[in-house]
């Protein structure tokens, strides 16, 4: 059966070129409170009296969507065997992760006190890496440890 839900083959390298420069940016516009000069980035609002006017900044909207990027390129690239046992370890992986999602979800509900909503916007991108990180054990390296037992 063909998944046609995927993205081409050639997009998991360039996700994984792109995703240490993801993480520069969210690191620059953390630690060194970096904002980009982009005029698409800024949005200048007036009010109706015409007095007050302000700029909003997409810098960290835009560090946010640039490392989930990377991210689900890297995560949901097609393989380049793309088989049954591929999607049966890609569905187990998923799964895997909504369930740890799920879990910390029930842990911070119930320990945190601030709101959700940035609980949730930042741990989209932990439930990708756990995604990855399974998928890749179970597709790499796993058959790596049966094929040296079983010899």
């Amino acid at each position: 059966m063909k998944n046609k839900l995927l993205l081409p083959r050639i997009c998991r390298p360039i996700g994984w070129v792109l995703f240490p420069l993801a993480i520069i940016n969210l690191a620059s516009r953390y630690v060194y409170d970096y904002k980009y000069q982009l005029p698409i980035l800024y949005k200048r609002i007036i009010l109706p009296d015409g007095s007050n006017t302000f700029a909003y900044e997409f810098t960290e909207n835009f560090a946010w969507i640039f490392t989930l990027f990377t991210l689900f390129m890297i995560a949901f690239s097609r393989q380049k065997v793309e088989d049954e046992y591929v999607q049966s370890i890609r569905l187990n992986s998923l799964l895997l992760s909504i369930y740890l999602y799920a879990a910390a979800f029930i842990l911070v509900m119930f320990l945190a006190e601030s709101s959700f909503f940035p609980f949730a916007i930042i741990n989209i991108i932990p439930q990708v890496l756990i995604f990855i990180l399974v998928f890749n054990f179970r597709m790499f390296i796993m058959p790596r440890f049966s094929k040296s037992q079983s010899s």
